[in-house]
């Protein structure tokens, strides 16, 4: 059994994660002091410029925790902050995770990570090709799962461009001329990315579990050599809903059951209704306890 008031937890923003954290009883806490973008452009700025004081905007709350482990996310973390964090907590267990692909955000390379941090990816591929150690159950937080609703959706895609865009658009259109009723999101990939007449404003992931409890399925279009289990992945799990992606190695994961997903290979999705129409066979609950965040979490800090 973890102690919770042992473990640290850094990300940034408000989000899935953070929010996640923070119901589930973790002590979560942004890595930097900025409150909107405004803030946060001229934080990056800030960085770029060697001459200019960083850790004004490093977030001395975290000062006050004595953790005996520490999980910092990757994205906008930078390699002055994780040598602050080492200092502060010399005896700690320090992890660092990549919630994406190596390359794919705005994030420090493996090599430019500080000796004394483990490295960790969700990625078979990234955890090949670095070297990084690997957590094979991603986790996902229970008190996000919302009871099903009568199905407004039969194919629900929520996310970031990502290089992704065009072909959504055309999946989109294949999947409404077989008569299937689609929600496509489809967002910048920051707030600073050029705009595509497409692209819809950002969603709370709160409005998302809304769309996912009425829909029938979930669409992951996975990027270039992605082979680790996504969040798309773990909300057909915990929602029970079919799940729809282009990630072939969901087959050699314990997610996998026939009835429930359904591997696209480009527009030759001639035979989704039929498996739409056949029934969800839910996992067994110890699959589900498997990629809990609790469990996710007793891996990271229980590896030797």
């Amino acid at each position: 059994m973890i102690n919770k008031n042992e473990i640290l937890q850094i990300t940034p923003g408000k989000g899935f994660l953070f929010n996640g954290s923070l119901m589930e009883g973790y002590k979560v806490y942004n890595p930097y002091v900025e409150h909107n973008l405004f803030q946060r452009v001229l934080r990056e700025i800030c960085f770029k410029c060697p001459f200019l004081p960083h850790k004004i905007w490093f977030n001395k709350d975290i000062c006050k925790e004595t953790p005996k482990y520490v999980i910092i996310s990757d994205p906008l973390i930078t390699v002055e902050y994780l040598q602050w964090v080492q200092s502060i907590f010399p005896g700690a267990q320090l992890n660092f995770l990549y919630g994406n692909m190596v390359g794919k955000a705005k994030h420090i390379f493996p090599s430019q990570v500080p000796k004394g941090w483990r490295i960790w990816t969700y990625d078979d591929y990234d955890s090949r090709k670095y070297g990084l150690r690997h957590f094979h159950e991603n986790g996902y937080f229970k008190l996000y799962v919302k009871p099903k609703e009568p199905p407004v959706y039969d194919v629900l895609f929520v996310g970031k461009d990502k290089g992704r865009g065009e072909y959504l658009l055309q999946l989109e259109k294949k999947l409404n001329g077989m008569g299937l009723r689609t929600k496509f999101v489809i967002v910048a990939d920051g707030k600073l990315s050029k705009r595509k007449a497409y692209y819809q404003k950002s969603m709370d992931y709160d409005d998302i579990t809304t769309l996912i409890a009425k829909s029938r399925s979930v669409l992951n279009i996975a990027l270039d050599n992605q082979q680790g289990i996504t969040m798309r992945d773990l909300e057909s799990l915990f929602f029970e809903v079919k799940l729809l992606t282009t990630n072939k190695n969901i087959v050699n994961t314990d997610i996998y059951f026939p009835n429930n997903v359904y591997i696209v290979d480009g527009l030759n999705i001639d035979d989704l209704p039929n498996f739409l129409d056949e029934k969800y066979v839910p996992r067994p609950q110890e699959v589900k306890d498997r990629h809990s965040y609790d469990h996710f979490i007793e891996v990271i800090i229980g590896s030797k």
